[in-house]
C-alpha cells in the first residue's frame, strides 16, 4: 500500500479536512491521474513528456478529433500513473454543444477506474 500526500482542493465535494496523507489505493490513483492530466506538458523539470497539453485541442472543432486526445491521455496514464498496472484506467473524451449558445461547446474528459466513473472529470469550455 502506497502512502501519498493529500492534494484535494477544499472546494472538492469529497474533500476531507485535517487529512494530510492518503493510504487508499483508489484515492492515490485519482490524485496521480489528476496531477498527470492537469499538469501542462513541459512544466516538470527533467520530464518533458509529463503532462497533458489540453490547449492544443481547445480549438479543434472537428468532433472526430477526440480520438487522438483519448489516445494521448490513456498513454500518459499508462506511463505515469503507477496504479495503472493494478487497475484498468481509461479515459473518454466528448464535445458537448451548448443548447443555450450555438457558439459555445464544452470538452469533457471522463476517467473510469475499473469501469467506475471517477469523481474526477474535467470540463473545458471551448
Amino acid at each position: 500500500m502506497a502512502v501519498d500526500l493529500y492534494f484535494r482542493n477544499s472546494e472538492d465535494p469529497n474533500y476531507q479536512p485535517n487529512l494530510y496523507e492518503v493510504k487508499d489505493d483508489i484515492e492515490n490513483t485519482i490524485q496521480q491521474v489528476r496531477m498527470t492530466i492537469l499538469t501542462k506538458k513541459g512544466e516538470v523539470l527533467g520530464e518533458p513528456d509529463f503532462g497533458f497539453g489540453m490547449e492544443k485541442y481547445l480549438f479543434e472543432f472537428d468532433t472526430l478529433s477526440v480520438a487522438p486526445m483519448e489516445q494521448e491521455v490513456n498513454q500518459l496514464i499508462q506511463d505515469y500513473v503507477l496504479n495503472s498496472r493494478k487497475y484498468n484506467i481509461k479515459s473518454s473524451v466528448a464535445y458537448l454543444d451548448s443548447a443555450e449558445d450555438p457558439f459555445k461547446s464544452t470538452l469533457a474528459l471522463d476517467i473510469k477506474i475499473d469501469g467506475t466513473t471517477s469523481v474526477f472529470a474535467a470540463l473545458f469550455d471551448v
